[in-house]
């Protein structure tokens, strides 16, 4: 019989996660520290890359450089940087996802706050050296980057750069703990989703449900499979599949935060309001757990690289 649904493809996406610790005596909200940094960020890379004088209010349209310079191909790709054959007929949206998530773990315990850098794909792991010295450069501080490695010890300092520290979004899924699924008197699955920071995305603000928030992180990693890896299949998914999600009973704590970031580059209020708060899952979630998963690991909805669209559950942190 054939399953009705194949998330395997997606899922050899390559990734790489670094942690910028730091030292903090207080909780921080992700919105007072991510778009700081992405902002400097931003700032640090244009002026490396960029060899006019006025890179700062020079823009990249029409740039004779700009299908190879590193600036927009790591931290603004447009249709014009994206190669045709990785897009896709027709699939290059106006604004591509960055090859990059931004997020902020809290201090827990021993450890230490830290900056969160995800890269994605094979391009921007190979050029991890400009990403993470230019952050350094933005935290202003003598810090030291970690590269994460599911199942292995962190990769410290200078190694990061001599060693890839890349693995499959499917390792690291398989290297997580079982996300503490209770069981309920009636002997379905419980499971807590904690959105740590806004979440937007359309679909979501339409109708939160279980099948809405699964379409959602189906379709971003397509969208970044198409560009960031080398084959294009995008798995497969039946109506079936996402229509059984619909029985899934949820019970959302969630609202909608208002919340603004002032770009100095585009000279206007940039908004980072979204949906937050707590989603209950009652029922057979096991089928789902990778796809929640890799929503963990790759932010769900738009402007992850300003923190939106994160999550946290049991067992998950």
């Amino acid at each position: 019989m054939t399953q009705p649904y194949d998330i395997s493809p997606l899922l050899d996406l390559k990734i790489a996660v670094f942690r910028l610790p730091f030292a903090t005596d207080r909780m921080l909200a992700p919105l007072d520290v991510v778009p700081a940094f992405r902002s400097r960020l931003g700032q640090i890379l244009k002026q490396r890359f960029c060899p006019y004088p006025g890179f700062g209010t020079t823009p990249c349209e029409g740039c004779n450089r700009l299908a190879t310079c590193c600036y927009p191909l790591l931290f603004a790709p447009t249709c014009q940087v994206i190669e045709p054959d990785l897009s896709g007929p027709g699939h290059c949206h106006v604004d591509p996802p960055r090859p990059y998530t931004l997020s902020l773990s809290q201090p827990d315990g021993e450890r230490a706050a830290a900056l969160v850098l995800t890269l994605i794909g094979d391009m921007a792991i190979d050029f991890r050296r400009p990403m993470l010295e230019s952050l350094l450069l933005a935290a202003q501080a003598p810090l030291v980057w970690q590269a994460l490695r599911p199942s292995s010890p962190a990769i410290d300092g200078d190694a990061i750069l001599k060693v890839d520290p890349g693995a499959t979004l499917g390792d690291w899924i398989r290297a997580l703990p079982d996300p503490g699924l209770a069981r309920s008197g009636a002997g379905a699955n419980l499971l807590e989703l904690v959105f740590t920071s806004p979440v937007q995305d359309k679909r979501l603000e339409r109708t939160f449900g279980l099948s809405p928030l699964l379409k959602s992180i189906v379709s971003r990693l397509r969208d970044l499979k198409r560009i960031y890896h080398p084959d294009n299949d995008m798995g497969r998914f039946s109506e079936s599949f996402f229509k059984a999600a619909e029985g899934v009973t949820v019970f959302s704590s969630l609202e909608f935060e208002k919340a603004t970031w002032f770009s100095t580059h585009r000279d206007r209020a940039i908004s980072l309001g979204g949906l937050k708060g707590r989603l209950m899952l009652k029922g057979d979630l096991t089928p789902y757990i990778p796809i929640l998963a890799a929503g963990y690991f790759l932010g769900i909805g738009s402007k992850t690289v300003y923190g939106l669209g994160r999550f946290s559950t049991d067992g998950w942190t």
